[in-house]
C-alpha cells in the first residue's frame, strides 16, 4: 500500500519496545494516518514527504506497520528516464513522477550546479533516483546510458524523450549545421533513446514512451523550420511506434505543449510575447507543472489504452 511520511522521531512512546535503533513516524496511507517503523533503507534521517510502501511485518515478536522505499522482490518500484530532465518542463516531469512513486533517472549533457540541485530535490522524494550525463544525440553515449540503467536498476518502465533545443534562423539563411544541430538533438535523440529502451521496456510488460513534441510542429513558426520539422516528425514517429510496439503492450504517445513558462520562452522579446499571448484563447503562457501532470497520467498504471496519440496542451492555440 503506497504511503507518505508525514513526520518522524527516533523514539515514540507507543513503540518504545523497539528501542532507539529504529526511526518511527506518522505515515499517511490513503485517508488514514498510522504510526509506523521506518525501514533503515531510508536512512538515519528520513525525509518528510518521502513516498514508499506500508506493510505489516513481525518485529520483536509482534506485528508492526513498516514503511519502506527499499527495492525488494515484494515491491516493484518502477523506473522512469527523463532526458533533458534537469531544467524547465523536464525538471517538473521528474519531480512529478518521483512524487508518484517512480525511481527517476534524469539526463543532460552538463552536470552543472543546477543539475546537482535538481538531483538533490529528487532524492528527497525518491531516494534511489540518479543522474546520468550523456549527449542523447550521440549513439555511443546513449548506448552507454542504457547499459548503466540496465546494470543498476535491471528494468525501465517509462521513457520520456524530453531533451530538445532551438536554433532559430530564417530558412533562406539557415546553414546545414543549423539544421543538423536541431534535428540531431530533437529527433535523432528520440530515435536513439527509444531504440535502446525497447529491450528494457519489453520486460516491464506495461512500458510507456512519451515523446515531447510542440504546437510549432503543427502550426509552424517563422525562423523555426528546423524545430518545426523535428517536432512534426516526432508526431509521425509516435504513431508508427505505437503500432509496432503494441504487441509488447508498450504505449507510445506524444505531448505537444504550446508556449510554456520556461527558460526557452524567457528569451522571447516582450513585444513578441504580447503578440503570442493575444493569439492564445486563455491569454497566458502555460505552467510547466500542467504539462508534467499530463505526462504523469500517461506514465501511470491508469493509462492502459491511450497510444499513438498526439495530445495538445496549448491554451487553445491552434
Amino acid at each position: 500500500m503506497k504511503a507518505r511520511l508525514i513526520s518522524f522521531t527516533k523514539i515514540h512512546k507507543s513503540l518504545a519496545h523497539l528501542g532507539n535503533n529504529y526511526n518511527v513516524g506518522i505515515i499517511k496511507s490513503q485517508k488514514s494516518y498510522k504510526i509506523a517503523k521506518i525501514e533503515t533503507g531510508i536512512g538515519e534521517n528520513p525525509r518528510i514527504g518521502t513516498i514508499g510502501y506500508l506493510e505489516t511485518k513481525e518485529v520483536a515478536g509482534r506485528k508492526e506497520n513498516i514503511f519502506s522505499t527499499r527495492l525488494s522482490n515484494k515491491k516493484v518500484h518502477k523506473i522512469a528516464l527523463i532526458t533533458g530532465g534537469t531544467k524547465g518542463i523536464g525538471k517538473e516531469i521528474a519531480i512529478k513522477l518521483a512524487s508518484s512513486g517512480f525511481i527517476i533517472v534524469i539526463n543532460s549533457r552538463n552536470n552543472d550546479i543546477e543539475t546537482k540541485k535538481v538531483l538533490k530535490a529528487l532524492k528527497n522524494i525518491s531516494p534511489y533516483s540518479s543522474y546520468i550525463k550523456a549527449d542523447v544525440s550521440k549513439e555511443k553515449e546513449v548506448k552507454n546510458m542504457f547499459q548503466m540503467i540496465a546494470k543498476k536498476y535491471k528494468r525501465l518502465d517509462v521513457l520520456v524523450n524530453n531533451a530538445g533545443i532551438t536554433n532559430d534562423v530564417l530558412f533562406e539563411n539557415m546553414s546545414i549545421e543549423d539544421w543538423d544541430l536541431v534535428i540531431d538533438n530533437n529527433l535523432k535523440s528520440v530515435f536513439l533513446c527509444t531504440k535502446e529502451s525497447i529491450t528494457l521496456l519489453k520486460k516491464s510488460n506495461a512500458g510507456k514512451v512519451i515523446n515531447m513534441s510542440s504546437v510549432i510542429g503543427q502550426i509552424g513558426n517563422i525562423g523555426q523550420s528546423n524545430y518545426s520539422a523535428s517536432k512534426s516528425a516526432i508526431n509521425g514517429l509516435t504513431k508508427t511506434l505505437a503500432k509496432e510496439l503494441a504487441k509488447y503492450n508498450i504505449l507510445v504517445n506524444s505531448v505537444a505543449p504550446g508556449f510554456i513558462e520556461t527558460d526557452m520562452t524567457k528569451k522571447i522579446k516582450a513585444n513578441e510575447v504580447n503578440n503570442i499571448i493575444s493569439k492564445i484563447p486563455l491569454n497566458r503562457f502555460g505552467d510547466p507543472r500542467a504539462v508534467a501532470s499530463l505526462i504523469d497520467y500517461l506514465a501511470s498504471d491508469d493509462n492502459t489504452y491511450i497510444t499513438g496519440a498526439v495530445i495538445d496542451i496549448n491554451g487553445g492555440l491552434y
